[in-house]
């Protein structure tokens, strides 16, 4: 019978007999695994049936039992923490039953073992372990799933066995434990029951969920008694946090600290600093690692790992050994997040070229001063000019005078050159970008700029040049977030012009009524209260319009009629009220680029029989930023909206009720969603400053193409875009609460 043992189980090994009396030693070197105990059973109590190995028993005499097909008819002997309690002769068929004579200790952990033994004593094999733990009479609950393990079984972060309070890339994460053979075990997830498995004989069980939620998650398991009918306590609670998506990281800008131009360079533009500071967004937490392309080796090169902080942002500056190379240097920008979650971000280019010929133009100029203009007020302390540039001059606490308007069109400062003269400016519209030309700048000059509160948001020295040498520039584009409202220069004078304007124009909406008065009632360039820069025209000539301020509120040409107006951002739909039109008058409307994208006629009309419209929306794809009226004098009022071309009837999109978390409306599921958002949604669920500092509540809308956001408003304004966390948002301020709603760029949106 050993001889057919061993010929079916080729990997059992020969051990010395052991002559056994109870409470012996078990033999040792032992060969686990060939026999095993298969069950332990309690008879005893209010709970009787079998013991799972590592379960409670409150039999102290329980009953252990085997079967082991290749061995029939040998001794099995039975040790309890190695000691000897007794023996059995398996039957024909290899099974065998084993009660202890004497009686186990309650409240131990008992270990039990079993050793085979051929009938001539020479060959042993010994059983895995089964272990109980003994209790009190009816004090064995085995019912309450045990030993439960949470396991992570997608590769980054953790993989394997999780934690409470883990962070987890797996969504269906499996959860296994202990418990009654033959029971229902039903998991919870959050106290909410999402499935059932059943106990298997040697007392496991394992469930994998479906999908969960990007967020926390208590997983915990109940147990329906397959003997008693009882639900049993809940089980222990492995709380994880399932992260699945990691922010796109962004690089925003390098910053060049050499040369004249010095400040901000964006994506495609040039530097001559070797050696710049990058800087971006990406996911509070993640791990960024950033590599360049060089133009001369033709080689990646590994530039730095890094950590985006609590507020999304991060920064590296080039080391000694490490530098641009000639041309256009391409940087790599990947995300890692501690569940192990990977996103890439775009590209982000930056030239270097020869010292001091990295000049970065303004994309999109809104105000130009050229401080050409003669005013009465010659001598002043402060002046507002024609385009609604507010100066002011100053030396430390005192006011000095400053010249506007001298013959070579130039701001001079009427300081008597012993002191570096200090000159405030402050924009009539907050930009992303100021730049500024000069003739002279003492040693250390310097330009200061400001956002909207007030707070400094970046400095530019200026190229020390005199009289002879003169015509230097100072350009400062915002850091990302924040914009330009004012900015005082230090030590430079005169000043030959001011411009400032936008990298992304803004979508606006507003209007115009012309019933303002102005005290120049005849400037050939005006800004209104609205924003709107009007220019008279004459082909390449600018004539004089009159601003009137009567009672019908209307814009006059005193010329032959042909106009620019500028608005103050972009829109999709612009309308023009008139009174009088010749035969040909047209109305031709250009892009932020000065494309033209569409001309319309505007109907003949004559004093007698005015008040005639012309609208005109942007084509697809297209927004409106400026338009030139021909033949066309009176004009009675312009308005602007953006968003218009969004005519879609919302009344029949199907919708979805918003989830909302933490202040933000996930749509992102992979399906095509459309959900409404009111003032109360923002006021309810949203937080005040969430994104950018205004004092609004706000509520954030992640979505993906093809999701549909309405905002459940007349009133809404669009403000542009903003980049947080490495997502680009729209943002949406509604008048009406004084609330704002941002939207991932890429989902529609509709309001009305």
């Amino acid at each position: 019978m050993t001889t057919n043992l061993l010929k079916t189980q080729n990997d059992l090994l020969a051990a010395a007999a052991v002559g056994a009396s109870v409470g012996a030693a078990a033999p040792n070197p032992p060969t686990p695994g060939i026999i095993n105990i298969d069950s332990v059973t309690d008879d005893q109590g209010t709970y009787i049936g079998p013991v799972s190995d590592g379960g409670l028993t409150d039999d102290l005499t329980p009953t252990l039992s085997g079967h082991t097909p290749e061995a029939p008819n040998l001794k099995f002997k039975i040790y309890a923490n190695t000691e000897y309690l007794g023996s059995v002769v398996s039957d024909k068929d290899g099974y065998w039953s084993f009660t202890p004579d004497q009686p186990l200790e309650a409240n131990q952990t008992y270990i039990f073992e079993v050793i085979v033994q051929d009938p001539g004593g020479q060959t042993l094999f010994i059983s895995l372990p089964y272990t109980i733990n003994t209790t009190e009479i009816n004090a064995d609950d085995n019912s309450t799933p045990h030993d439960l393990v949470l396991t992570d079984n997608v590769s980054g972060g953790i993989s394997g066995a999780l934690q409470d309070g883990d962070t987890t890339n797996d969504n269906t994460p499996t959860l296994s434990g202990k418990g009654a053979p033959g029971d229902i075990i039903t998991i919870m997830d959050n106290g909410k029951a999402i499935g059932i498995a059943k106990v298997e004989a040697d007392g496991s069980w394992s469930f994998t969920p479906d999908a969960r939620t990007d967020g926390l998650h208590e997983f915990s398991a109940v147990a329906h008694s397959s003997t008693t009918g009882k639900i049993s306590h809940v089980s222990e609670t492995i709380a994880v946090t399932v992260d699945t998506y990691v922010g796109t990281p962004a690089i925003s800008a390098i910053t060049d600290n050499v040369g004249t131009n010095q400040g901000l360079v964006f994506s495609g533009g040039l530097t001559d600093d070797t050696q710049p500071k990058l800087s971006g967004t990406g996911e509070p937490g993640s791990t960024l690692h950033i590599t360049m392309y060089g133009p001369k080796s033709n080689v990646v090169h590994n530039i730095a790992t890094v950590h985006v902080d609590d507020e999304g942002n991060w920064s590296y500056q080039f080391s000694a050994n490490q530098q641009l190379q000639s041309g256009e240097n391409v940087f790599h920008i990947s995300a890692t997040d501690e569940a192990g979650n990977v996103a890439v971000g775009e590209d982000f280019v930056a030239t270097l070229v020869a010292p001091n010929e990295d000049s970065n133009p303004i994309p999109y100029v809104m105000g130009y001063e050229p401080f050409s203009e003669e005013l009465t007020g010659h001598g002043t302390n402060e002046i507002i000019t024609g385009t609604g540039l507010v100066v002011k001059g100053l030396t430390g606490e005192d006011i000095e005078e400053i010249t506007y308007g001298s013959s070579d069109g130039s701001l001079y400062h009427g300081n008597d050159g012993s002191d570096a003269p200090v000159t405030s400016f402050t924009l009539p519209m907050a930009s992303d970008a100021v730049t500024i030309d000069y003739n002279l700048a003492l040693p250390g000059s310097k330009v200061i700029f400001f956002n909207e509160n007030g707070d400094i948001i970046g400095q530019a020295n200026a190229q020390t040049t005199s009289w002879e040498n003169g015509n230097e520039t100072v350009t400062f584009t915002a850091p990302e977030g924040e914009h330009i409202a004012s900015f005082i220069t230090s030590g430079i004078d005169p000043i030959d012009t001011v411009s400032w304007g936008f990298h992304e124009l803004p979508l606006v909406s507003g209007s115009e009524t012309f019933s303002d008065n102005l005290d120049e009632n005849s400037n050939h360039v005006i800004i209104t209260s609205s924003g709107l820069v009007v220019e008279g025209l004459a082909g390449s000539s600018m004539m004089e319009l009159t601003y009137n301020g009567d009672t019908d509120g209307s814009l006059y040409h005193n010329n032959d009629q042909m106009t620019s107006f500028t608005l103050p951002g972009v829109s999709d739909t612009v309308t023009i009220d008139y009174n009088s039109a010749r035969p040909d008058a047209t109305v031709e409307f250009f892009n932020a680029d000065g494309e033209s994208i569409g001309t319309t006629e505007a109907k003949e009309t004559d004093w007698e029989y005015g008040n005639e419209t012309v609208t005109f929306s942007a084509p697809e794809g297209e927004h409106i930023a400026s338009f030139i009226t021909h033949g066309i004098d009176p004009i009675d009022t312009i308005s602007w909206e953006a968003g218009s071309s969004a005519t879609a009837d919302i009344a029949d999109l199907p919708t979805s009720e918003p989830e909302f978390d933490n202040s933000v409306a996930q749509l992102a599921n992979g399906h095509a969603d459309t959900v409404h958002i009111t003032a109360d949604d923002i006021l309810t669920n949203g937080q005040e400053d969430l994104m950018f500092r205004d004092g609004n509540s706000q509520l954030a809308v992640r979505g993906d193409e093809g999701d549909t956001v309405v905002i459940e408003s007349n009133d809404v304004k669009e403000f542009g875009a903003l980049t947080a966390g490495g997502v680009t948002y729209d943002v949406y301020h509604l008048n009406s609460e004084d609330v704002d709603v941002l939207v991932q760029q890429g989902v529609t949106v509709h309001h009305g």
